[in-house]
């Protein structure tokens, strides 16, 4: 699926607008959207037990009480993929082929606040678009359908642009109380007919309100059948209005991986990237064991690196369920990211993981002979019990000297890499949290390269706990 060009395409001319009754809608804004120090590395083979215990975040206050009322996969199950960050965009798409102030699509809520953005994303179904929800404080007052009214009867309920016919209305079939739905559709726009023509696409606006939070949700409708997509926006309608999470009334190691996703939905953060396994996907082709001279290459818990959270190529004997990627300043080179399995029965990774360290510690890797002159090193240390957030976890980091291509003159040059990984089990789920780590000055200051994985392996623990 090429989830990137979808989002490319739909950032620029999608909409569909969910708004809740209460909020103002200031004048529209201008179109638009709105080192790590190095040291030698330890050589010691086993760090002692330590205790971290790693305080949440700094809230923003307005994403901290907005970011809770995004709508959870586990209400939308044709959506597999959930981005968020702080602050939000201004505007939807911008129209330049008709009249200045009709160019403008109505935003609500309150434009002077940070607000939270979501963009929600169908595995199973790759001709969908993405899904945007934008949700900002209320403002007192404001009649969110009231605005829409008076966009479609100032711009014209028939409209043609560039030779392209366009019709706008308002309705609310289908939706939950209090939601109003704009349907604006082209009906000589690709996907129709073929051809691109100029002026923006059919797009679906939906728009309700809920306990001094304006919600919006927009989409791009061509090529799609249009009910598809107010069914969606309906439901995330639904999700958002709900307010309360039901109880799954089992235990967070039954719980499914849309059920799980909510988890990482964390208040404070300014981005996290949430994928959870494909709905009712066919089983996939596992991992197979590499030649023994590759097993340390890559240890034996990497997820796949196929987009989404795919169940080909993951390693075997485990579910994958849930990954999450969240925003944690000093994460150098790479962010950490997070899987979380549910282990086959008779299957234990921690007795894995452990066996593996010990093996790759005693056989490090060569050193390429383009990296002899500098006498870098390999130096691989498993982590055989570090504490965090009360809970006991194994793992390992690594440098390397790798021999690269492209230097001076086409010739092959030594760069140095770098990763780590905590693996723990938590509540019966198995966790797996890895970075990269640069390490382009040589072997990193690891007590400062891990704090954004630390920090990210905390909050998930946290999040498990309080789920429990």
């Amino acid at each position: 699926m090429a989830t990137v060009g979808k989002r490319l395409i739909t950032a620029v001319v999608a909409m569909v607008v969910a708004v809740v009754a209460g909020c103002t809608s200031p004048s529209p804004p201008a179109p638009g959207s709105a080192g790590m120090q190095s040291a030698p590395a330890s050589t010691s083979a086993t760090q002692h037990p330590s205790a971290l215990t790693t305080t949440a975040h700094p809230p923003n206050s307005d994403a901290s009480r907005l970011t809770p009322r995004l709508p959870l996969l586990a209400d939308l199950p044709d959506m597999a993929q959930l981005t968020y960050r702080v602050p939000a965009e201004h505007g939807l798409f911008y129209d330049n082929g008709r009249w200045s102030e009709c160019g403008h699509y109505p935003e609500v809520g309150d434009l002077s606040g940070s607000g939270v953005q979501a963009e929600y994303d169908s595995v199973t179904h790759s001709a969908w678009p993405v899904f945007f929800v934008r949700l900002r404080s209320a403002v007192a007052g404001e009649d969110v359908a009231g605005e829409l009214a008076a966009w479609v009867k100032r711009c014209g309920e028939r409209f043609s642009v560039g030779g392209q016919d366009y019709v706008a209305s308002l309705g609310n079939a289908g939706m939950p109380a209090g939601t109003t739905l704009l349907t604006v559709t082209n009906t000589k726009h690709l996907g129709m007919t073929g051809d691109w023509g100029f002026g923006p696409p059919s797009v679906r606006i939906a728009v309700t309100a809920s306990e001094g939070v304006a919600f919006e949700a927009w989409a791009v409708a061509d090529g799609v059948d249009g009910q598809q997509l107010e069914r969606q926006l309906a439901s995330m309608a639904r999700s958002f209005q709900r307010r309360t999470t039901p109880d799954t009334g089992k235990p967070v190691a039954q719980w499914t991986p849309a059920e799980l996703s909510r988890l990482f939905v964390l208040p404070g953060q300014s981005h996290g990237s949430i994928d959870i396994a494909v709905p009712n996907g066919q089983a996939g082709t596992p991992r197979t064991d590499p030649p023994p001279a590759q097993v340390c290459a890559e240890d034996p818990l990497r997820p796949s690196s196929y987009a989404g959270l795919s169940s080909s190529y993951q390693p075997a004997g485990v579910d994958p369920l849930v990954r999450f990627a969240g925003s944690y300043p000093g994460a150098g080179q790479g962010a950490p990211v997070t899987v979380i399995y549910r282990e086959h029965a008779g299957v234990d990774y921690l007795a894995r993981m452990r066996e593996w360290t010990s093996s790759c510690r005693a056989h490090p890797a060569a050193v390429p002979q383009v990296c002899i002159p500098g006498r870098l090193q390999p130096d691989f240390v498993p982590v055989t019990a570090e504490t965090i957030e009360g809970e006991v976890a194994l793992g390992y980091q690594r440098f390397e000297p790798k021999e690269a291509s492209g230097g001076h003159g086409g010739q092959p040059y030594c760069v140095g890499t770098a990763q780590a990984a905590r693996t723990m089990r938590v509540a019966g789920l198995l966790i797996q949290t890895e970075m990269a780590v640069d390490a382009t000055d040589g072997p990193p200051d690891w007590a400062a390269a891990l704090q954004p994985l630390e920090a990210q392996l905390a909050d998930v623990i946290r999040a498990i706990h309080h789920a429990r």
